[in-house]
Protein backbone atom coordinates (compact mmCIF):
# COMPACT_ATOMS: atom_id res chain seq x y z
CA UNK A 1 0.00 0.00 0.00
CA UNK A 2 2.79 2.38 0.93
CA UNK A 3 4.63 1.63 -2.32
CA UNK A 4 1.49 2.29 -4.33
CA UNK A 5 0.96 5.60 -2.53
CA UNK A 6 4.53 6.69 -3.22
CA UNK A 7 4.22 5.66 -6.87
CA UNK A 8 1.00 7.65 -7.14
CA UNK A 9 2.73 10.74 -5.74
CA UNK A 10 5.63 10.36 -8.17
CA UNK A 11 3.27 9.90 -11.11
CA UNK A 12 1.23 12.93 -10.01
CA UNK A 13 4.37 15.07 -9.85
CA UNK A 14 5.48 13.88 -13.29
CA UNK A 15 2.07 14.63 -14.76
CA UNK A 16 2.14 18.10 -13.19
CA UNK A 17 5.61 18.75 -14.59
CA UNK A 18 4.46 17.55 -18.02
CA UNK A 19 1.42 19.83 -17.95
CA UNK A 20 3.46 22.84 -16.83
CA UNK A 21 6.10 22.12 -19.48
CA UNK A 22 3.47 21.81 -22.21
CA UNK A 23 1.79 25.02 -21.07
CA UNK A 24 5.04 26.94 -21.03
CA UNK A 25 6.03 25.73 -24.49
CA UNK A 26 2.65 26.75 -25.83
CA UNK A 27 2.52 30.16 -24.17
CA UNK A 28 6.09 31.19 -23.39
CA UNK A 29 5.92 34.23 -25.66
CA UNK A 30 3.03 35.54 -23.55
CA UNK A 31 5.21 35.53 -20.43
CA UNK A 32 7.66 38.07 -21.77
CA UNK A 33 7.88 40.53 -24.60
CA UNK A 34 11.57 39.68 -24.78
CA UNK A 35 10.81 35.99 -25.41
CA UNK A 36 8.29 36.99 -28.07
CA UNK A 37 10.96 39.14 -29.72
CA UNK A 38 13.58 36.35 -29.61
CA UNK A 39 11.14 34.01 -31.34
CA UNK A 40 10.98 36.43 -34.30
CA UNK A 41 14.70 37.18 -34.68
CA UNK A 42 15.15 34.56 -37.42
CA UNK A 43 12.39 36.08 -39.51
CA UNK A 44 13.60 39.64 -38.84
CA UNK A 45 17.13 38.83 -40.04
CA UNK A 46 15.84 36.88 -43.04
CA UNK A 47 13.48 39.68 -44.08
CA UNK A 48 16.26 42.27 -43.92
CA UNK A 49 18.66 40.04 -45.84
CA UNK A 50 16.12 39.55 -48.62
CA UNK A 51 15.12 43.22 -48.63
CA UNK A 52 15.39 45.63 -51.54
CA UNK A 53 18.01 48.33 -51.90
CA UNK A 54 20.32 48.95 -48.95
CA UNK A 55 19.79 46.45 -46.17
CA UNK A 56 20.61 47.50 -42.61
CA UNK A 57 20.15 45.39 -39.48
CA UNK A 58 20.29 47.27 -36.17
CA UNK A 59 21.56 45.13 -33.32
CA UNK A 60 22.00 45.46 -29.57
CA UNK A 61 19.98 45.25 -26.39
CA UNK A 62 17.21 47.27 -24.75
CA UNK A 63 19.24 50.49 -25.05
CA UNK A 64 18.94 50.55 -28.82
CA UNK A 65 15.44 49.13 -28.56
CA UNK A 66 14.34 52.11 -26.49
CA UNK A 67 16.58 54.67 -28.20
CA UNK A 68 15.91 54.08 -31.90
CA UNK A 69 12.73 54.94 -33.79
CA UNK A 70 13.09 52.34 -36.55
CA UNK A 71 10.28 53.51 -38.89
CA UNK A 72 11.53 57.12 -38.74
CA UNK A 73 15.10 55.92 -39.33
CA UNK A 74 14.05 53.86 -42.35
CA UNK A 75 12.17 56.75 -43.91
CA UNK A 76 15.00 59.21 -43.32
CA UNK A 77 17.65 56.88 -44.74
CA UNK A 78 15.55 56.19 -47.82
CA UNK A 79 15.04 59.90 -48.46
CA UNK A 80 18.67 60.86 -47.87
CA UNK A 81 20.20 58.00 -49.84
CA UNK A 82 17.62 58.25 -52.63
CA UNK A 83 17.28 54.50 -52.55
CA UNK A 84 15.06 51.84 -51.07
CA UNK A 85 16.19 50.88 -47.60
CA UNK A 86 15.26 47.69 -45.76
CA UNK A 87 15.81 47.65 -42.02
CA UNK A 88 15.15 45.54 -38.96
CA UNK A 89 16.17 45.55 -35.33
CA UNK A 90 17.33 42.78 -32.99
CA UNK A 91 17.38 43.94 -29.37
CA UNK A 92 17.04 41.16 -26.77
CA UNK A 93 17.06 42.54 -23.24
CA UNK A 94 20.16 42.43 -21.08
CA UNK A 95 22.44 40.99 -23.75
CA UNK A 96 26.11 41.57 -24.59
CA UNK A 97 28.54 40.03 -27.11
CA UNK A 98 28.34 36.71 -25.25
CA UNK A 99 24.77 36.28 -26.53
CA UNK A 100 25.13 38.41 -29.68
CA UNK A 101 27.92 36.28 -31.09
CA UNK A 102 25.90 33.07 -31.09
CA UNK A 103 22.59 34.67 -32.04
CA UNK A 104 24.33 36.43 -34.94
CA UNK A 105 25.76 33.12 -36.19
CA UNK A 106 22.37 31.44 -35.79
CA UNK A 107 20.15 34.05 -37.39
CA UNK A 108 22.35 36.08 -39.76
CA UNK A 109 25.47 34.17 -40.81
CA UNK A 110 23.43 31.01 -41.38
CA UNK A 111 21.15 32.83 -43.85
CA UNK A 112 21.79 32.77 -47.58
CA UNK A 113 20.77 36.43 -47.89
CA UNK A 114 22.46 38.74 -45.40
CA UNK A 115 22.22 42.45 -44.61
CA UNK A 116 24.72 44.87 -46.12
CA UNK A 117 25.37 46.57 -42.80
CA UNK A 118 25.10 45.66 -39.13
CA UNK A 119 24.63 48.72 -36.89
CA UNK A 120 25.71 47.70 -33.39
CA UNK A 121 24.42 49.82 -30.50
CA UNK A 122 25.95 49.43 -27.04
CA UNK A 123 26.31 51.11 -23.67
CA UNK A 124 29.19 51.49 -21.20
CA UNK A 125 30.89 48.17 -20.52
CA UNK A 126 28.52 46.25 -22.80
CA UNK A 127 31.20 45.07 -25.25
CA UNK A 128 33.11 43.11 -22.62
CA UNK A 129 32.95 39.36 -22.15
CA UNK A 130 31.03 38.19 -19.12
CA UNK A 131 30.60 34.87 -17.37
CA UNK A 132 28.27 32.55 -19.27
CA UNK A 133 26.50 31.57 -16.06
CA UNK A 134 24.85 35.01 -15.99
CA UNK A 135 22.85 34.13 -19.11
CA UNK A 136 23.12 30.35 -19.31
CA UNK A 137 19.38 29.63 -19.56
CA UNK A 138 18.81 32.24 -22.25
CA UNK A 139 21.82 31.06 -24.22
CA UNK A 140 20.46 27.54 -24.16
CA UNK A 141 16.89 28.43 -25.04
CA UNK A 142 17.34 31.13 -27.66
CA UNK A 143 20.84 32.06 -28.73
CA UNK A 144 22.98 29.03 -29.56
CA UNK A 145 22.37 26.74 -32.51
CA UNK A 146 23.25 23.07 -32.11
CA UNK A 147 26.32 23.32 -34.37
CA UNK A 148 27.86 25.94 -32.07
CA UNK A 149 27.39 24.12 -28.76
CA UNK A 150 30.92 22.62 -28.93
CA UNK A 151 32.38 26.14 -29.26
CA UNK A 152 30.37 27.37 -26.27
CA UNK A 153 31.41 24.36 -24.18
CA UNK A 154 35.08 24.74 -25.09
CA UNK A 155 35.25 28.48 -24.42
CA UNK A 156 32.65 29.20 -21.74
CA UNK A 157 31.28 26.09 -20.02
CA UNK A 158 34.19 24.00 -18.80
CA UNK A 159 32.48 22.10 -15.96
CA UNK A 160 30.06 19.18 -16.09
CA UNK A 161 27.61 21.11 -13.88
CA UNK A 162 27.44 24.12 -16.21
CA UNK A 163 27.06 21.92 -19.27
CA UNK A 164 24.33 19.89 -17.60
CA UNK A 165 22.47 23.08 -16.64
CA UNK A 166 22.78 24.31 -20.22
CA UNK A 167 21.37 21.09 -21.68
CA UNK A 168 18.54 21.02 -19.12
CA UNK A 169 17.57 24.57 -20.11
CA UNK A 170 17.80 23.62 -23.76
CA UNK A 171 15.45 20.66 -23.40
CA UNK A 172 13.03 21.94 -20.78
CA UNK A 173 11.11 25.22 -20.98
CA UNK A 174 10.40 24.98 -17.26
CA UNK A 175 14.16 25.31 -16.65
CA UNK A 176 14.88 27.82 -19.43
CA UNK A 177 12.10 30.16 -18.34
CA UNK A 178 12.71 29.79 -14.61
CA UNK A 179 14.55 33.10 -14.28
CA UNK A 180 11.69 34.92 -16.01
CA UNK A 181 8.88 33.17 -14.12
CA UNK A 182 10.39 33.27 -10.62
CA UNK A 183 10.23 37.08 -10.15
CA UNK A 184 6.62 37.18 -11.33
CA UNK A 185 5.54 34.53 -8.85
CA UNK A 186 7.52 36.10 -6.01
CA UNK A 187 6.10 39.55 -6.79
CA UNK A 188 2.65 38.11 -6.16
CA UNK A 189 3.73 36.68 -2.81
CA UNK A 190 6.26 39.24 -1.56
CA UNK A 191 5.57 42.96 -2.18
CA UNK A 192 8.43 44.71 -4.05
CA UNK A 193 10.31 41.40 -4.36
CA UNK A 194 12.02 42.32 -7.67
CA UNK A 195 13.28 45.57 -6.17
CA UNK A 196 14.32 44.25 -2.76
CA UNK A 197 15.62 40.75 -3.56
CA UNK A 198 19.05 41.85 -4.87
CA UNK A 199 19.61 43.82 -1.66
CA UNK A 200 18.35 41.15 0.74
CA UNK A 201 20.14 38.31 -1.03
CA UNK A 202 23.25 40.35 -1.82
CA UNK A 203 22.78 39.40 -5.46
CA UNK A 204 23.56 41.64 -8.44
CA UNK A 205 20.81 43.81 -9.84
CA UNK A 206 19.96 43.36 -13.55
CA UNK A 207 22.21 46.32 -14.40
CA UNK A 208 25.09 44.91 -12.36
CA UNK A 209 24.60 41.48 -13.91
CA UNK A 210 24.77 43.02 -17.38
CA UNK A 211 28.08 44.66 -16.53
CA UNK A 212 29.55 41.58 -14.82
CA UNK A 213 32.88 40.99 -16.51
CA UNK A 214 36.07 39.14 -15.82
CA UNK A 215 38.55 41.01 -13.54
CA UNK A 216 40.63 41.95 -16.57
CA UNK A 217 38.24 42.89 -19.39
CA UNK A 218 38.29 40.53 -22.35
CA UNK A 219 36.64 40.94 -25.73
CA UNK A 220 36.85 37.46 -27.24
CA UNK A 221 33.15 37.27 -28.13
CA UNK A 222 33.12 40.73 -29.66
CA UNK A 223 36.18 39.88 -31.78
CA UNK A 224 34.59 36.59 -32.86
CA UNK A 225 31.35 38.29 -33.87
CA UNK A 226 33.19 40.95 -35.86
CA UNK A 227 35.26 38.25 -37.56
CA UNK A 228 32.08 36.39 -38.53
CA UNK A 229 30.66 39.60 -39.97
CA UNK A 230 33.82 40.21 -42.01
CA UNK A 231 33.77 36.67 -43.37
CA UNK A 232 30.11 37.04 -44.31
CA UNK A 233 30.80 40.33 -46.11
CA UNK A 234 28.74 42.40 -43.67
CA UNK A 235 30.03 45.87 -42.82
CA UNK A 236 29.73 46.94 -39.18
CA UNK A 237 28.93 50.38 -37.80
CA UNK A 238 29.32 50.70 -34.01
CA UNK A 239 27.24 53.36 -32.26
CA UNK A 240 27.79 54.16 -28.56
CA UNK A 241 24.39 54.79 -27.00
CA UNK A 242 23.59 57.85 -24.87
CA UNK A 243 23.60 57.61 -21.07
CA UNK A 244 22.77 60.15 -18.34
CA UNK A 245 26.51 60.81 -17.97
CA UNK A 246 28.87 60.88 -20.92
CA UNK A 247 31.06 57.79 -21.10
CA UNK A 248 34.15 57.10 -23.18
CA UNK A 249 34.91 54.08 -25.31
CA UNK A 250 37.60 51.87 -23.82
CA UNK A 251 40.80 52.12 -25.92
CA UNK A 252 40.88 48.34 -26.34
CA UNK A 253 37.27 48.32 -27.52
CA UNK A 254 38.08 51.01 -30.07
CA UNK A 255 41.13 49.08 -31.28
CA UNK A 256 39.20 45.82 -31.71
CA UNK A 257 36.43 47.56 -33.62
CA UNK A 258 38.76 49.44 -35.95
CA UNK A 259 41.05 46.47 -36.58
CA UNK A 260 38.00 44.46 -37.62
CA UNK A 261 37.10 47.14 -40.17
CA UNK A 262 34.15 48.54 -38.21
CA UNK A 263 33.18 52.19 -38.40
CA UNK A 264 32.57 54.00 -35.11
CA UNK A 265 29.76 56.54 -35.34
CA UNK A 266 29.40 58.55 -32.14
CA UNK A 267 26.65 61.16 -32.37
CA UNK A 268 26.45 61.79 -28.62
CA UNK A 269 28.58 64.94 -28.76
CA UNK A 270 25.82 66.57 -30.86
CA UNK A 271 23.03 65.71 -28.44
CA UNK A 272 21.48 67.67 -25.62
CA UNK A 273 19.81 65.12 -23.39
CA UNK A 274 18.89 66.09 -19.85
CA UNK A 275 18.71 63.45 -17.10
CA UNK A 276 14.93 63.58 -17.39
CA UNK A 277 15.24 61.87 -20.75
CA UNK A 278 16.43 58.75 -18.89
CA UNK A 279 13.53 58.05 -16.51
CA UNK A 280 14.98 54.74 -15.28
CA UNK A 281 18.59 55.94 -15.32
CA UNK A 282 19.50 53.97 -18.46
CA UNK A 283 16.93 54.04 -21.27
CA UNK A 284 15.76 56.99 -23.32
CA UNK A 285 12.15 58.12 -23.12
CA UNK A 286 10.06 58.91 -26.21
CA UNK A 287 11.41 62.46 -26.53
CA UNK A 288 14.98 61.25 -26.09
CA UNK A 289 14.35 58.62 -28.76
CA UNK A 290 13.30 61.31 -31.22
CA UNK A 291 16.37 63.41 -30.45
CA UNK A 292 18.80 60.49 -30.77
CA UNK A 293 17.16 59.17 -33.94
CA UNK A 294 17.30 62.59 -35.59
CA UNK A 295 21.02 62.89 -34.80
CA UNK A 296 21.76 59.38 -36.04
CA UNK A 297 20.01 59.74 -39.40
CA UNK A 298 21.93 62.95 -40.04
CA UNK A 299 25.26 61.09 -40.00
CA UNK A 300 24.55 57.44 -40.76
CA UNK A 301 23.96 58.05 -44.50
CA UNK A 302 27.43 59.60 -44.75
CA UNK A 303 28.91 56.45 -43.23
CA UNK A 304 26.91 54.21 -45.54
CA UNK A 305 28.13 56.20 -48.54
CA UNK A 306 31.71 55.92 -47.27
CA UNK A 307 31.26 52.16 -47.03
CA UNK A 308 29.99 52.22 -50.62
CA UNK A 309 26.79 50.49 -49.59
CA UNK A 310 24.80 51.49 -52.64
Amino acid sequence: MKLNSELLVVLSVLVLIFLVEAGLRQNQSLLSGDVAHLETVDSIAAAVGRGDGITVLFWGNSLIGAGLDLPATTRALGNTLDSEVSTGIVRPDGTTPLEWRYLFRKTVVAQESRPDVLVLGFGPGHLRDRQAGVALSRLAAHHVRSADIPILFAEELATFESRARFMAARWLAIVALGERIRPRIMDLVVPRYTELAPILLRAPTPKEALETARPSPEYRNLAAMLSDAQTAGIRVVAIPMPAPNYWSLDPEERTILLEAGAEILDVRTHLILSPERFPDGEHLDSIGRQIFTAALVEELPLVLNRLAVR
